[in-house]
């Protein structure tokens, strides 16, 4: 861990446990919740025109396959999902929300269905004629800076929409998706931007920056003591830190693309990624790339990992891509990955169209030996109403010259369902050989129900 910055050492404490301080209340979570309702039924309440335009999606699922427990134990699992995707909008003004429960059809007594809340937020574009605004849980693309956040995000566009300025902040969504408690938001938050210029013709170029820290749970140990035994102590970590600045460009000259990224770690103060790439086309048939990709492991400051030393990595791939008929389109690349001391290969070919795909992989060197042929392709029966899929898999591999090669075979089958427009339904078997599943067979099934509807709420 580097030297020399606040807040890096453990502060502890000598007290005993309080079951306030270890227990994080639920009301966050469930004032969140309430805000989530009031808002969808004041937007429902409140539209000033009677027309809300509804658009949607309820996916069903199940996941079944065997679990062993133990060596020689084993049972049958099946796993429930019900997601739904939900927009309701009228004029520039639209409810937005992504929400999925999952549970084992046969669960134990102990165990509580899974929930995740993906996104739920409100956006009003077009404000003045230049401002997007956003509320709720919502998701963030903006260069350095990805994510899901418990907040707001506003985008403003000046000079004919040449000029965006994105800017985002709140709390930091759990991991698990969930809605609970936050913690201290004063280490539990993320807030960052996004300035995109389009000014120049053909170029776009934009500067990023994001700054997220991620509270880490504090926890009761003992320590040894000169007057006792020993005494209890609460150990609270400092929290993770990642505090990112980008640049990255993209411009068309001719037949010529070319892109350029820079991504530099302002808490480790080193290059986190460095990326330059160029596509060439050199007839509607034929075009070549030509890639250089450098990058450190983003590990949070503070955490765990950035206690161990680790390397860099340079990568370098080359491709062509050729149509052979205005169907079937060839591929090759090729790309060799540098280590610290050591390298290796990674190399692609195939053959493929929209319906049907032959490919092979191959890695040889430090990363280890690896051929892998892989056939896929789905092909639409009875006006799309029926579309049959397929896949076959087969892997030879090994780690190192010193060790044995070892097989592996994968398939699929399955076939997706949709005799009326509203509704689809997707059946999938697979089956997996290798050293540690010697025939194991699994089985997906999925129902889609789409609507859009135009509803007049207290007309």
């Amino acid at each position: 861990m580097p030297a020399g910055r606040a807040g890096s050492t453990y502060n502890v404490m000598t007290m005993k446990p309080s079951i306030n301080a270890l227990s994080r209340a639920g009301a966050p979570g469930k004032t969140v919740c309430g805000i989530a309702i009031a808002l969808v039924i004041t937007f429902l309440v409140s539209s000033p025109a009677p027309a809300q335009l509804i658009n949607g999606r309820v996916i069903s699922s199940l996941y079944t396959w065997e679990k062993f427990d133990t060596v020689g134990s084993a049972r049958k699992v099946t796993r429930g999902y019900l997601s739904g995707i939900l927009d309701v909008g009228h004029g520039n003004f639209s409810l937005h929300t992504h929400f999925q429960a999952a549970s084992e059809l046969k669960r134990q007594l102990d165990e509580l269905p899974d929930y995740r809340l993906y996104y739920l937020y409100l956006q009003q574009k077009s404000i003045a004629g230049f401002a997007d605004l956003s509320l709720g849980r919502l998701p963030y693309f903006a260069g350095v800076g990805t994510g899901t956040v418990d907040g707001a995000q506003t985008t403003l566009r000046f000079v004919h929409n040449t000029v965006k300025l994105t800017a985002y902040g709140g709390v930091n969504v759990p991991v698990d998706m969930t809605v609970k408690g936050y913690g201290s938001v004063d280490n539990n938050f993320v807030v960052g931007g996004q300035v995109v210029s389009t000014v120049l013709p053909d170029m776009r170029a934009s500067l990023s920056y994001m700054n997220r820290r991620r509270e880490r749970t504090s926890y009761w140990t003992t320590r040894p003591d000169p007057t006792a035994e020993a005494l209890p102590m609460l150990i609270a970590p400092p929290p993770q830190e990642e505090e990112y600045a980008g640049l990255d460009v993209s411009y068309k000259f001719n037949e010529a693309r070319f892109y350029g990224r820079y991504d530099y770690d302002l808490n480790l103060k080193k290059t986190q990624r460095g990326q330059a790439g160029v596509r060439y086309t050199f007839s509607p048939t034929l075009f070549a790339t030509a890639d250089y990709l450098f990058r450190n492991p983003r590990v949070p400051y503070n955490s765990i990992f950035s206690v161990f030393e680790y390397k860099s990595i340079t990568e370098y791939e080359g491709g062509v891509d050729y149509f052979v008929t205005p169907i079937f389109r060839a591929f090759v690349r090729g790309a060799y990955v540098q280590y610290t001391g050591d390298g290796s290969f990674r190399y692609t070919a195939g053959i493929g169209s929209e319906n049907l795909e032959l490919r092979y992989r191959g890695n040889t060197g430090y990363a280890g030996e690896l051929s892998t042929v892989t056939l896929q392709g789905a092909y639409p029966l009875l006006e799309n109403r029926l579309v049959p899929n397929a896949s076959f898999t087969y892997t030879r591999y090994r780690l190192d010259e010193t060790t044995g090669a070892e097989s592996a075979l994968a398939a699929a089958l399955g076939t997706t369902l949709r005799f009326i427009q509203a509704v689809s339904v997707d059946l999938q078997g697979q089956w997996v050989n290798n050293i540690v599943y010697k025939s194991d067979f699994r089985f997906f099934g999925k129902i889609n129900f789409w609507f859009s509807e135009r509803l007049n709420i207290l007309d």
